[in-house]
């Protein structure tokens, strides 16, 4: 994908693609987990589970403000800031919404990566010296693999599509952004 000159709704659709590439990752994730519970079943790895539970959480919220949320407000936005809206001539106050978007981006990135930040701070502390331990690394795997897919999706938020969406936004004349 070339990024450089690529217009707001061509980032969107990008960013759509890795969204869905990430619940499938997630999904998959979910499957190892629930493979786990299925053979271990004295519940070795406890500590380990808990987390990729709650980092499946954190991607299941991440997405849902993402795709019904973050994407649709930013096809709008493309499309007010393409026709040429101008919100000084809006009858209400909107900048707040606009201003809530973008919080609501950077709030989770904190969530997410602070979830991945236990699971390998807990990672390294299981040896994985049982029966099962395959089957664990498979999901430690899966997890490098959700992280290095969410970075990819951070940077294409924080480079490409932040700034574009300020840009729509200033040539809206948005007060207060």
């Amino acid at each position: 994908m070339s990024l450089g000159n690529n217009a707001l709704k061509e980032v969107i659709d990008e960013l759509d693609h890795k969204y869905d590439i990430l619940a499938v990752l997630s999904h998959n994730m979910s499957r190892q987990i629930e493979y786990i519970k299925s053979i271990d079943v004295y519940n070795s790895e406890y500590y380990i589970m808990s987390l990729c539970h709650k980092l499946m959480e954190e991607i299941t919220n991440y997405l849902k403000i993402r795709k019904p949320d973050f994407i649709i407000y930013a096809i709008e936005l493309a499309a007010k800031s393409l026709s040429g809206h101008d919100c000084q001539n809006c009858s209400g106050n909107h900048a707040p919404q606009h201003a809530d978007h973008i919080f609501k981006l950077q709030e989770s990135y904190g969530k997410t990566s602070g979830a991945l930040q236990k699971i390998y701070k807990a990672f390294p502390s299981s040896s994985f010296h049982n029966l099962y331990s395959d089957a664990y690394v498979v999901l430690r795997n899966q997890v490098t693999t959700i992280e290095r897919t969410l970075i990819d999706i951070f940077f294409v938020e924080e480079i490409y599509l932040k700034p574009k969406i300020v840009s729509a936004q200033n040539n809206m004349n948005l007060p207060n952004h």
